[in-house]
């Protein structure tokens, strides 16, 4: 077949499929059969490739539809108005909210990510998330500044296109020498090129650092030291690839060790019985809780650690936590927002030692109502530091304690605020978690599955109850906070998650997209051996949470008002919404304790209202801290597994079906929570991936038909790639497939 007459018809299919899209393999389908066929359809695929006329997207290729000799963006898209995210009004109702679309400009950002998915730049002026695709950046590393041509618009992320790479950052990175070439421990784009290559030893360890020195055909940089010592490797890598800085300024730790005058009087509660319940290495303590039964109501006391004392607006201590924004935590060390004197001394609420606390003091009724609530600077002192597993087995009986009647009273609370949760909708997912058993030199050598028990569980709802408290007093009082909003799923994902649930049997009603009582109600009705694959893809059709001034409610919570208000020894916005209260409390000439839900209405009129400038802006900022921290602490664990599956190439697995790509599955195994894909291709058949209905089907031979979320799968471990942290897996030789539902 000639090329010209192999374009027409590429076209013509691609045309025909419109914005379903088809893979190479799916194209050679419809040619004659043979790798002389093969080989050439692939040529003319990547030639129409390079002159942009088709287009590659997730492994499938479209056709670019052209108007007056001009290529256009050929994406699906839908005609129906309604097809928004929805947003919540600080009112209660929900609705759906415009996204602004367009395209042109071009803007300079920082490349914050690249892999083999593509990168993420940050507009330099804007801060704003720009999503470029493999195709469009083949030479740009972490740290580069670049100029994009922006191709389409988002209100949350746009689609950009790399034209230049203007600067290169001096990135460091970890590089073995072998067999006379540079051998990265993680993925780069290029050949990595030393001048003094030759000089170095053979497989041993060396930091290299990155030139500005851009080219097309090579990475170039120079060998900084050799390395001498056992460490972690990726926790530097990552934190290098990212531009964490792990030490303070000096100013900022020489400012950490002054007591600042106090600007409240505070509610003494040293007599009142206090305790915290913390994990086995926490050393950093937020809150403590004090409670007590009054008649069939509660007396719930939340202690949080005051650190607005410390860290004043304006100090190089509060610069320094802006722009750390979080503490990212790694299995054996964490990287504080705050300095360790402060964090893990002065604020931390440790056990019998006097500590300054913003306290939350509510009645809860019998019915988990909030029927009265306080909020005051206080000076607590914890009589005891629980952990976990101690609380645990006090409730059990296994264990011994002067506290187990406060423990009970917490319990008895517990499951009240647990039916009220249940009532409201709010969506639990209650999934075991992987932990990672590190040895001080870094390695992982062993992962066990971590179920979350009744003691986490306690602590957690009354964190809860006290952070809805707090944000509907701010609501209520007109305080410019920061809210932790969590916006209503897109219809889109909405359906797809629907489909996929239909796919598997779950039983599916009258159901409201827009009601977090949909997605409790779809979990509930899922059967308990694929719970585990179905929760984490309901949360994964949800939208991130951010922080904001304009929403106060959050979705998975069923909540009309929330914000963070527990956590401020390790997250930013909780740090804002303790310093507003305060210079409310200030500017208003408050009396302590002061009453905040059910507060006589003549007082408000006194209240005078502190103002926060720009306090959208230092939101987006510290929700990008915190997507940056997840996706540190989430490649770290990536890298760790990769690592521990390496030398088990060759076992065999019992895995079950977690996702679909569309030239593959991506599979499970379920006792060490570890990831691996299936390409289609390892499958006897021609298999396609329907993302209507989240399933795979063979259209051809073989005796397995199709595929679904949770079906079992024996596989064989195939290969692993510790740089691209990949793991693939094959069918063992007898093909004997296990499914669920036979």
């Amino acid at each position: 077949m000639k090329s010209n007459n192999l374009e027409k018809s590429l076209f013509k299919i691609l045309n025909f499929r419109g914005s379903e899209g088809l893979s190479k393999k799916q194209i050679a389908e419809y040619f004659p059969p043979g790798k002389k066929a093969y080989k050439k359809v692939g040529q003319v695929i990547q030639k129409l490739v390079g002159q942009g006329k088709i287009r590659i997207k997730d492994g499938k290729y479209y056709s670019v539809p052209r108007i007056d000799g001009k290529s256009v963006d050929f994406s699906p898209k839908s005609n129906n108005p309604k097809d928004k995210p929805i947003r919540q009004e600080r009112s209660g109702k929900r609705s759906y909210s415009s996204q602004s679309r367009g395209s042109g400009g071009t803007v300079e950002g920082i490349v914050k990510k690249a892999d083999d998915s593509g990168c993420i730049i940050i507009d330099q002026k804007t801060n704003d998330s720009i999503k470029v695709y493999p195709e469009t950046y083949p030479t740009a590393i972490v740290g580069d500044t670049v100029e994009v041509k922006i191709i389409r618009r988002g209100k949350f992320n746009s689609v950009g296109k790399i034209i230049q790479i203007k600067k290169r950052e001096t990135t460091r990175f970890f590089f073995q020498k072998v067999a006379g070439e540079v051998a990265p421990r993680q993925y780069f784009p290029l050949k990595i090129t030393i001048n003094n290559l030759s000089s170095l030893k053979e497989n041993q360890w060396y930091l290299g650092e990155f030139l500005n020195n851009i080219s097309t055909r090579s990475l170039k940089a120079k060998m900084v030291e050799e390395i001498k010592e056992q460490m972690d490797f990726d926790i530097t890598e990552l934190l290098e690839r990212y531009k964490i800085r792990c030490e303070f300024p000096q100013q900022v730790l020489d400012d950490s060790k002054n007591e600042p005058k106090e600007l409240l009087a505070r509610v003494d509660k040293l007599d009142t019985t206090t305790f915290t319940i913390d994990g086995e290495d926490a050393k950093d303590f937020d809150d403590a809780i004090s409670i007590a039964k009054e008649g069939r109501s509660f007396r719930l006391h939340v202690h949080i650690a005051d650190v607005s004392h410390y860290v004043r607006s304006g100090s190089s201590i509060d610069k320094e936590a802006l722009k750390r924004g979080t503490s990212i935590y790694f299995p054996k060390r964490v990287i504080p927002m705050l300095p360790e004197n402060l964090s893990n001394e002065l604020c931390s609420l440790k056990p019998n030692v006097n500590r300054n606390a913003f306290t939350c003091e509510m009645i809860i009724s019998h019915r988990g109502v909030v029927e009265k609530a306080w909020l005051y600077p206080s000076k607590i002192k914890s009589d005891r530091r629980f952990t976990y597993n101690e609380v645990q087995a006090i409730l059990d009986g296994e264990l011994e304690d002067p506290l187990v009647e406060d423990l009970k009273v917490c319990h008895e609370l517990f499951l009240i605020l647990e039916s009220r949760k249940d009532q409201l909708g709010a969506i639990d997912f209650d999934l075991p978690e992987a932990q990672l058993h590190i040895d001080d030199d870094g390695n992982l050598n062993d992962i066990s599955l971590i179920e979350r028990k009744t003691s986490h569980k306690i602590i957690e709802e009354m964190m809860i109850i006290s952070n809805e408290t707090v944000a509907k007093f701010c609501v209520l009082a007109n305080i410019p906070v920061l809210y932790r909003n969590h916006p209503v799923p897109s219809e889109d994902k909405a359906a797809n998650l629907i489909k996929a649930f239909e796919a598997a049997g779950v039983e599916i009603g009258d159901l409201d997209l827009k009601e977090p009582k949909t997605y409790q109600t779809l979990l509930r009705n899922t059967p308990d051996e694929l719970k585990p694959m179905f929760q984490p893809m309901a949360l994964r059709s949800m939208q991130q949470a951010f922080y904001t001034n304009d929403d106060s409610s959050h979705f998975g919570l069923a909540r009309s008002y929330y914000c963070h208000f527990t956590s401020p020894i390790r997250r930013y916005p909780d740090l804002i919404v303790h310093r507003q209260l305060k210079q409310f409390f200030l500017d208003s000439k408050c009396e302590f304790p002061l009453q905040i839900a059910r507060f006589p209405k003549s007082k408000s009129k006194n209240f005078v209202i502190p103002e926060f400038k720009g306090i959208n802006g230092v939101g987006k900022l510290n929700s990008q801290s915190e997507r940056k921290a997840i996706e540190i602490e989430r490649e770290y664990v990536k890298r760790k597994k990769a690592q521990f599956m390496s030398d088990k190439v060759g076992t065999t697995y019992e895995t079950v079906v977690n996702g679909f790509h569309s030239n593959g599955v991506f599979l499970e195994i379920p006792r060490l929570k570890v990831e691996g894909y299936l390409p289609f291709d390892e499958l006897p058949g021609i298999w396609t991936y329907d993302q209507n209905t989240q399933t795979a089907h063979n259209r051809s031979y073989g005796d397995l038909k199709s595929l679904k979320f949770g079906d079992e799968m024996k596989v064989i471990l195939d290969r692993v790639d510790t740089v691209r942290n990949t793991i693939d897996f094959k069918l063992p030789d007898s093909n004997i497939r296990k499914k669920c539902n036979n």
